[in-house]
């Protein structure tokens, strides 16, 4: 196969003829453009697609993306690869500049020297040239052209010729029946530090350096230099047009002054080749070509999603469009087929669900052009207070529930969102202080658990801007700005926030309000060991919370309850003490929670191991374990750690106990938690029978190493609960009474599924699948399916 690549593109309908030859029965490369050669890490692209043009089963493969990721280069990078398997010849043309799609086979056919026959149409010509050609025809920027003529031209070139392959790049899909779509990624931007890879080795640090160097003969990477050139490609989405774009402006900036001034970014991101196509020349053209195909409804919707920050879920999307539309409210069939569309035309993307919620993301370019058009249209403060609606009445709703079976979903939801709430909380507190006072309140246990620092920042803004809000919802973000200045030892903001926070909750007239207040306004006395103080308040409070009518308020009450069982232990009541415990334990298990169970059930475990009931503790501590498995690496995995640390300890396994010591110290520093005086008395002797057995250098050796890498210490904790879980099924499933299969369908009730689900699970019958539930009932002493899966949750099931 002869001669170097070169270029073959119709422009307008003006063709040079010198550039072109028309086909002959000889193998012929059609010219593919050399200034496009420079080509980062795209590696495994150009092997997945170039195993695709390959295979004679995928004869029009399309390249799918937005504008700007590099579709053209991986096609020309593909063409090149695959040289060899197409003897018949290849062609590279553009479309970008064709205006109809009646004018494409004319263009194909001036791009390929085709010459027309008396008799026959443009594509017959075509067809007639290509025909018994193992040919490979790129047909670059197909997205303004998508028509019916489009894929009808199409659909004949490959019906007609055998040994054709079409490889086409577009912004949205053919929908043809012969299509195998790829979607072309951007350029990574993270490390995987498991491969042992560096900053410097990414593809996209790779070409911002080699345009830099481009523009800039003397452009060196200095200190630090990587680090700011990873960050702008990352807030650049790894687009490759977009890091070539920035990368120019180190003709006048360094690195580290283009990522501060990158804040909006389309501005910056001008100055391309004059020598490429004008929407290459800046990336905001780059994206208006896009925005230019769209029909009113998919614009109208693209600039109200730009409100949205770091993605949104389906319903999000639907409620923003419906609120900021003030018509007939479309369901959420025709948002999703709508969103479905945009992700089409690569101005969309999915991102991973968060339980049964899809979501979808927007990269930043595209969201920051499409924010300037909302703001341009009028509807920038209705659409984004819309979007603060959403998101304040989305956490409301959540608040009863979130303590129970779906914690883990709607956790994961809310540090998804975190970018979505912040906004939220910013336009409430500039516009509508009463809306970020009930979602900052409506968050509460979210940022207990996942963000005290930032969750504190805003309850104390939304609380200082609504001195006159209604009772209730003041009440609810005092109780949680008081729990976070407990966790973090914040004496003075707790000394102001009690007097105020009994205040509301009076106001408030809430049971379970009240309750909470007054369990918090005692803390200080449980952790300092002030009990006479701390029962008072705890009795006072256990009365107010008798009735919980939520699985948050179940949840909270049990919390409280496990705060009396403290103070009973410091007064050596142990009976008392293991009774109070024990209630709370029942309690939680019926939740369907896991926070606050993980918290609960590993400090009964540490006063447990404090009374030598080491056994009792194990067993605990394995529940605390299993509940800590759902739950990301937050605070309360320390708890758990404490109690497995002095458990370890006192069982003569050292080096784990000091391992486990590091990282729960390192978890505490990070988390910014002061720790109750009964923690401290368990840490302090696991850390002194560890010392005295070990030594101080093989101690130090191995809680630095817990220190260290504290996420890799709870991953451990948690396999060896689901290892000791796996030898402990047969034996449980023996002192249940249970055959070896009842215990399979015990596990699948525990975890939900109907008898029908069960049935297709393990390949039964419904009857058959009936049988075995109606037989665990009976065998548990149980009279309900949701009884059977409280007991499951109890034996560690679920």
């Amino acid at each position: 196969m002869g001669g170097p690549v070169q270029r073959a593109e119709h422009q307008s309908q003006r063709i040079d003829t010198q550039r072109f030859h028309a086909l002959a029965p000889v193998s012929e490369w059609v010219g593919f453009p050399a200034s496009l050669t420079s080509f980062w890490g795209r590696e495994q692209e150009v092997a997945d697609v170039s195993a695709l043009v390959q295979n004679p089963a995928h004869r029009l493969v399309t390249l799918l993306g937005p504008g700007g990721i590099g579709k053209t280069r991986l096609a020309l990078a593909v063409a090149e690869h695959v040289e060899q398997a197409f003897p018949g010849g290849a062609a590279f043309i553009s479309l970008a500049s064709v205006i109809h799609e009646d004018h494409v086979p004319g263009a194909v056919a001036a791009a390929l020297g085709v010459v027309g026959h008396p008799g026959h149409t443009v594509t017959q010509s075509i067809v007639q040239a290509l025909q018994g050609r193992r040919f490979l025809l790129i047909l670059d920027n197909l997205e303004h052209l998508a028509g019916s003529t489009m894929r009808r031209v199409i659909q004949d070139l490959l019906d007609h010729c055998p040994l054709l392959t079409i490889l086409a790049t577009s912004r949205e899909p053919l929908h043809l029946a012969l299509e195998r779509r790829y979607l072309t990624p951007p350029l990574s931007t993270r490390v995987e530090e498991q491969s042992g890879q560096r900053p410097s080795d990414l593809a996209a640090l790779h070409l911002f350096v080699a345009r830099a160097e481009a523009v800039r003969s003397d452009f060196t990477l200095g200190h630090n230099d990587a680090l700011h050139i990873g960050e702008i490609c990352r807030r650049l989405d790894g687009l490759p047009l977009a890091i070539e774009l920035a990368a120019a402006w180190m003709r006048l900036l360094s690195p580290a002054v283009l990522r501060e001034r990158l804040q909006a970014c389309l501005p910056l991101l001008t100055g391309g080749p004059l020598d490429q196509p004008a929407r290459f020349q800046t990336m905001r053209a780059a994206i208006a070509w896009s925005f230019d195909l769209l029909c009113p409804e998919e614009a109208a919707a693209m600039r109200r999603l730009s409100v949205f920050r770091g993605g949104f879920t389906l319903e999000g999307a639907a409620d923003v469009i419906r609120r900021a539309e003030h018509d007939v409210p479309a369901t959420e069939w025709d948002v999703l087929h709508l969103l479905g569309t945009l992700c089409d035309k690569s101005l969309l993307h999915p991102l991973d669900a968060v339980g049964p919620m899809p979501r979808f993301g927007m990269l930043e370019t595209v969201r920051e052009f499409a924010h300037d058009l909302l703001a341009e249209s009028g509807e920038l403060e209705e659409t984004r207070r819309a979007h603060a609606t959403l998101y304040r009445d989305l956490a409301e709703r959540i608040e009863p529930i979130l303590l129970g079976p779906a914690e883990d979903v709607w956790l994961r939801l809310y540090d998804d969102e975190m970018g979505n709430v912040r906004e939220a909380l910013s336009w409430g507190l500039a516009n509508d202080p009463e809306l970020a006072l009930r979602l900052s309140g409506a968050m509460g246990w979210f940022w207990t658990w996942y963000h005290l620092p930032e969750g504190q920042h805003w309850l104390a803004q939304a609380i200082a801007a609504t001195p006159n809000a209604r009772p209730l919802y003041r009440a609810r973000a005092l109780i949680f700005a008081m729990s976070i200045a407990i966790l973090r030892g914040d004496e003075a903001s707790l000394s102001e926030l009690m007097p105020v926070s009994l205040e509301a909750a009076e106001d408030a007239e809430s049971a379970m309000t009240t309750g909470h207040v007054i369990w918090l306004s005692c803390a200080e006395a449980t952790y300092t060991g002030d009990c006479d103080t701390a029962d008072a308040g705890l009795d006072r409070a256990l009365t107010f919370v008798a009735a919980p009518a939520t699985p948050s308020e179940l949840a909270t009450a049990a919390y409280i309850k496990s705060s009396r069982g403290d103070t009973a232990f410091m007064r050596g009541n142990r009976a008392l003490g293991i009774n109070l415990f024990e209630e709370a334990l029942q309690q939680l298990r019926t939740t369907g929670g896991s926070c606050i169970p993980v918290i609960v059930f590993s400090n009964y475990a540490g006063w447990l191991l404090s009374i030598e009931m080491v056994q009792r503790a194990r067993e605990v501590l394995q529940e605390a374990v299993r509940f800590a498995s759902t739950t990301a690496v937050t605070w309360q995995s320390a708890t758990t750690l404490t109690g497995l640390a002095l458990a370890d300890a006192l069982e003569h396994n050292f080096a784990s106990a000091a391992r486990r010591l590091g990282a729960l110290e390192a978890i505490r520093i990070r988390a910014d938690l002061m720790t109750p005086f009964y923690y401290q008395a368990r840490i302090d002797e696991a850390t002194q029978l560890a010392l005295d057995h070990l030594g101080r250098f093989v101690f130090a050796r191995e809680w630095e190493a817990g220190y260290a890498d504290p996420v890799e210490v709870v991953v451990t904790m948690r396999e060896d609960a689901a290892s000791l879980g796996e030898r402990s099924a047969s034996t449980l499933a023996r002192d249940l009474g249970l055959t070896r299969r009842e215990f399979q369908v015990l596990a699948l009730v525990a975890a939900g599924h109907s008898d029908r689900d069960i049935a297709a699970r393990l390949c039964i019958s419904v009857r058959t699948a009936s049988k075995h539930v109606g037989a665990i009932l009976v065998k548990l002493g149980v009279t309900s399916r949701a009884e059977a899966a409280v007991r499951a949750m109890h034996l560690g099931l679920a």
